[in-house]
């Protein structure tokens, strides 16, 4: 069993990638224990964008808006209206049906599977060459 426990715990620390970050004297602290491992259960979960929200709104009421999903883990982007929240995989496409153009708090919320956010390449182009001529040097 001992063997069990310390190969479930150099896993855990493997996974969380503690292991090999400089400067961190006791990595063992970080470690995960084997009940914590959850070994054999499934834990897949999607991220839904939930957009238009109202600015009071906070973490926990969203958790419980979606809570019917299996919401865990819900963050708000602070000020700028929208958030995304974890919600079981098999429950996704219901949670997107039954909640997008619903209201909360007054507001109209879009809810869509979060997408990873895109590459940005600054927008538009700026040029610190006022003449107009593009070929000109500056120095």
């Amino acid at each position: 069993m001992s063997g069990t426990v310390n190969t479930l715990r150099r896993i855990s620390t493997d996974i969380l990638g503690l292991r090999f970050k400089p400067g961190l004297q006791d990595f063992r602290k970080f470690a995960l224990e084997p009940e914590q491992l959850h070994i054999g259960a499934t834990m897949a979960n999607k991220t839904l964008y939930v957009g238009n929200l109202p600015y009071s709104v906070s973490e926990s009421q969203l958790t419980s808006h979606f809570a019917s999903y299996g919401a865990t883990n819900a963050r708000i982007v602070e000020g700028r209206g929208f958030g995304f929240v974890d919600v079981d995989s098999a429950q996704m496409s219901l949670a997107i049906t039954e909640r997008h153009q619903t209201d909360m708090g007054g507001r109209t919320l879009t809810v869509n599977e979060a997408r990873p956010r895109e590459e940005n390449s600054g927008g538009g182009s700026y040029s610190n060459n006022r003449s107009g001529n593009s070929s000109s040097r500056r120095w």
